[in-house]
């Protein structure tokens, strides 16, 4: 793990109530907050997905797209009147 330059704010009695990192360093640790909860929320999904698979109660990419593109059309066709 990198160092992380960093520095506290303290209160009256020196407690330490913050802390001042540099912009890439902050944003640095929001990345890694965003891929850790991806990967949570995938964790999360994964057995209800797998089990969903199990089932046959899924739709392929191309059935997906199919559909989609159909309701295109009549979104289209319907908005010309």
């Amino acid at each position: 793990m990198p160092t992380v330059k960093k520095k506290y704010l303290t209160d009256e009695a020196g407690k330490r109530v913050g802390v001042i990192v540099d912009l890439k360093t902050f944003e640095r640790i929001e990345d890694e907050l965003d891929e850790l909860a991806c990967i949570r929320a995938y964790d999360k999904a994964k057995p209800e997905a797998g089990a969903a698979v199990q089932r046959g109660d899924y739709v392929t990419l191309e059935e997906y797209l199919a559909k989609r593109k159909s309701k295109k059309r009549v979104r289209r066709s319907s908005g010309n009147r």
